[in-house]
């Protein structure tokens, strides 16, 4: 008897409670659906960010908005952008600053608890006054900024110390980066991208690609980049190697932000 307990009635009741655990936790689950009736300031949302303390940020066509769960806040504002790569937030770094870019060249840093915005010129002293290719940051917290096609300066949001390298890097149309890898790119009419090097900033080791993908590059985690095109999706990786899959309805995802999706493929 005592071994019938064990075998099948206590595992039997179990799963049954997690069963009904788990359909009263579905019970509880609340949709809300937002728009500029009750909070957003447009009706485009071109990217949605966490930050630390779990607080949501949003890119509208107009504006940079935070949601702390009860209210929309604007923090900034803007004229009306087409693109959803013209403002991007980039990181959150180790100090509780966000790390904006705004027309895709200037940058600003966001305090999250007092929602001051700084711009990078101000926050720097006006110490740099070359133009900004590139700002990542690496998982120990270092901020690597390339300058001007010869500098790369490091500031390690831990203890607000920067320091820089003179590194003479590729002079391309573009940059994409995150965490510690910088990759480098020309577009073209054809709606192409031609993928010239690929940057590790912590080691400063520089690898030529030349590479040609269809479609415009969006960034795949820290050690790839991929697009979609009218034939699938494309996969490059760090050491200039590509993945090809072949998505059914691919014309319906086209405009997708394919940051989304899961960037390890396995097969």
């Amino acid at each position: 008897m005592f071994q019938f307990l064990v075998k099948f009635l206590i595992p039997g009741c179990l799963l049954l409670s997690a069963a009904v655990g788990a359909q009263t936790a579905a019970d509880r689950l609340v949709v809300e659906r937002y728009n500029t009736q009750n909070g957003l300031t447009h009706a485009h949302v071109y990217q949605v960010f966490q930050d630390s303390r779990g607080f949501i940020w949003l890119v509208t066509g107009d504006a940079l908005m935070l949601y702390d769960g009860i209210i929309f806040t604007p923090v900034m504002r803007w004229e009306v952008i087409t693109s959803p790569d013209d403002n991007r937030l980039l990181f959150e770094d180790k100090s509780g600053k966000i790390w904006f870019r705004k027309n895709r060249s200037d940058y600003f840093l966001i305090d999250i608890r007092s929602l001051s915005v700084t711009s990078f010129r101000e926050w720097s002293d006006n110490r740099f006054h070359e133009r900004i290719d590139c700002v990542v940051m690496g998982p120990d917290g270092i901020v690597s900024i390339l300058l001007g096609g010869n500098k790369i300066y490091k500031y390690n949001s831990w203890n607000q110390q920067i320091s820089v390298t003179e590194f003479r890097y590729p002079a391309t149309d573009c940059t994409l980066g995150e965490g510690n890898t910088v990759w480098f790119y020309d577009e073209n009419a054809k709606i192409e991208d031609h993928i010239t090097h690929c940057l590790n900033v912590a080691s400063l080791e520089l690898k030529a690609i030349d590479l040609v993908i269809p479609g415009r590059m969006k960034i795949l985690g820290t050690d790839r980049v991929g697009s979609i095109n009218d034939y699938g999706l494309v996969i490059v990786n760090r050491d200039g190697s590509t993945s090809s899959f072949r998505i059914e309805g691919h014309r319906d995802i086209y405009k997708t932000n394919i940051s989304l999706i899961n960037a390890n493929p396995s097969g």
